[in-house]
């Protein structure tokens, strides 16, 4: 799950302080499901899902479905649970 609030400058305004926030937020409810698992390599193939809600200016409702890609080869993994998730084309749907 995450949120948050739309911002009217470029990233790295952000990043310097400058950003200015809009009157639009977003809410989304993320999951995933693992399709396949590499026997050899701490690989994974999952299917992610969103569901969204846009709030504010404009509403809007999206819905994701996405092919993942997921290494956990990561050092130090077994202790800090974590990932690389990659997920480049996927179909996305907004009202």
């Amino acid at each position: 799950m995450y949120g948050g609030q739309n911002y009217d400058t470029e990233p790295a305004g952000f990043l310097n302080g400058r950003a200015g926030f809009k009157d639009q937020y977003l809410l989304a409810l993320t999951a995933s499901k693992t399709l396949w698992r590499s026997d050899s390599l701490p690989l994974d193939m999952e299917l992610g899902g969103m569901l969204g809600q846009q709030w504010g200016q404009t509403n809007l409702q999206g819905v994701a479905l996405v092919p993942v890609l997921r290494w956990s080869g990561i050092p130090w993994s077994k202790t800090l649970q974590r990932a690389l998730r990659v997920g480049p084309v996927g179909l996305f749907f907004t009202s």
